[in-house]
């Protein structure tokens, strides 16, 4: 492992509510920033639709059956805190989100298709991947619905 990043789940620029949860994750040496955004993208395009698309308004933080069902279709295995817990299936198997899930699944888009990748959460501070006015991708925030 080499390479950290930021991913900024909720708030970060305090624009609304201000509450915001920040991830360093570290991946191998191999992956640069560059890389990362264009499979980013890649992915994006593949599923048609970004991590923002969900958990973006106050108090939504859901991922609605259409969503989970696009990813794991796509390939995303990582189970989520929530998944197969009645107490957290909404209506039509749509499941609410954790921050360290939404972080789970802005990681798959960057590194789905990518040999070799892997990734791990850290705890330090590094250039930011999601959020922070990102040079790596448009999407600017992620998660905003999970904080309230």
């Amino acid at each position: 492992m080499g390479n950290k990043f930021t991913v900024a789940v909720g708030d970060w620029s305090d624009d609304g509510h201000g509450k915001h949860t920040d991830f360093i994750v570290e991946v191998p040496d191999a992956f640069t920033s560059e890389i990362l955004g264009e499979n980013f993208a890649k992915n994006v395009a593949k599923l048609g639709f970004a991590p923002d698309a969900f958990a973006k308004d106050y108090e939504d933080s859901v991922l609605g059956e259409r969503y989970l069902t696009a990813l794991r279709a796509l390939g995303f295995t990582a189970e989520l805190d929530n998944e197969g817990d009645s107490d957290f299936i909404v209506e039509d198997g749509a499941v609410v989100l954790t921050e360290e899930d939404l972080l789970k699944i802005v990681m798959f888009y960057f590194g789905h298709g990518l040999d070799n990748f892997e990734w791990k959460n850290v705890n330090e501070q590094a250039p930011a991947l999601i959020g922070y006015w990102s040079k790596v991708t448009k999407v600017s925030s992620v998660g905003y619905g999970l904080f309230y």
